[in-house]
């Protein structure tokens, strides 16, 4: 980035050279300030232990793309003007709660809740377009990339109700009964435009979860072993874009049955707005409409074994077990799994293209020592 560089490009027939970026020899290194602060404690010979950690990170001088004019000729530049810091909180216990000679219980617990939080940003926010119709946000005083978009108030169910609204879209056409109703923000002065446009954009959450963790139950009867693994995550938002994809009655496309609840006469009520051809209102724009509670709890791993006692052939031990994985999921979330993640991309977090959802697996097995 702090280089000028060409790209090779095609004119015709022939192969040309062009600029490739708007450099800044100016550039320094990102500044990272970390404090963390720990306690480890232990008790009756281990058989509890418990781990605490706060840290708090701060981020200084981070290089950002700063959005440019399109008369220079460049999307982006890249600048130390960005700051962020996080703050979060990691707990881990165990303990043996019962033990003895025929029969123990163990339960473990693991516990993590951290922010993302933009402190200085150019201009003071930086509004990104990320593939799959949406955009998002980084705001000052806000979490790092922030769903940014309309909220979705419901449908228009009349014409009459649509006429005493005098709404209008960015095109500046009047809506109609079927049409969705999106709400209006009040402009500085505390007046309302009766216009659904870029103004009207607000937060829509973010992808960061408000805690996740897990926790662990093993238990042993004689040898008989019982082992459970749950993993869960709480408060984070998921733009469903598949969702988006199968609802928006556009074009011709199939659809999903969600649509057969779409507005068709006078006066009905639904949550799902009316079927348009290329959607000139903006009924499918991106909004918390597909914006979803993206919380779920998981049955990650279970295994039940067996010792076997008799050994035989010369056999100093012998195990026979069988696991499942990815048993049951318990969410509210409506695509096919709400644990996903499609690119290392920050800015693509949260958002699910439909990636294939985890598989049940289980396995058989007998474990022999020699």
């Amino acid at each position: 980035n702090s280089f000028s560089h060409f790209l090779v490009s095609q004119y015709r027939d022939a192969s040309v050279l062009i600029p490739g970026n708007l450099a800044n020899d100016e550039l320094t290194f990102q500044i990272k300030k970390q404090f963390n602060l720990g306690l480890d404690f232990s008790a009756l010979g281990n058989r509890f232990n418990f781990s605490v950690n706060y840290f708090d990170n701060k981020n200084e001088n981070v290089v950002i793309l700063e959005l440019q004019n399109s008369y220079l000729g460049y999307d982006t530049y890249p600048n130390n003007t960005a700051s962020f810091s996080t703050k979060g909180i990691e707990t881990e216990a165990f303990g043996r709660v019962i033990s003895r000679s025929d029969f123990s219980l163990d339960l473990g617990l693991n516990f993590s809740k951290y922010s993302t939080i933009i402190d200085q940003i150019t201009t003071g926010q930086q509004i990104l377009d990320v593939p799959g119709q949406m955009q998002i946000i980084n705001r000052e005083g806000e979490p790092v990339n922030s769903f940014y978009g309309y909220r979705f108030k419901g449908v228009y169910a009349s014409s009459q109700e649509a006429e005493d609204a005098n709404m209008y879209n960015f095109r500046r056409l009047p809506y109609r009964a079927g049409d969705a109703i999106y709400e209006n923000i009040a402009d500085a002065s505390g007046k309302l435009d009766n216009v659904i446009d870029k103004n009207d954009k607000q937060l829509l959450g973010s992808f960061e979860p408000d805690f996740y963790g897990g926790f662990i139950i093993n238990t042993r009867y004689k040898n008989l072993s019982l082992n459970m693994f749950f993993q869960g995550v709480y408060g984070n938002e998921v733009y469903n874009y598949m969702r988006q994809q199968n609802e928006n009655m556009t074009g011709l496309e199939n659809q999903s049955v969600k649509t057969l609840q779409r507005w068709q006469y006078e006066g009905q009520q639904t949550s799902v707005p009316k079927a348009t051809w290329g959607d000139p209102m903006g009924n499918a724009v991106f909004s918390d409409r597909w914006i979803e509670d993206g919380s779920y709890l998981r049955l990650k791993n279970l295994t039940l074994s067996y010792d076997v006692t008799r050994i035989m052939l010369g056999l100093s031990s012998l195990k026979v077990f069988v696991t499942a994985s990815n048993l049951f999921t318990l969410t509210k979330y409506l695509g096919y799994d709400p644990e996903f993640s499609y690119s290392q991309d920050m800015v693509k977090q949260g958002v699910d293209y439909a990636n294939m959802p985890v598989s049940k697996q289980f396995m058989l097995g007998v474990k022999i020592g020699l």
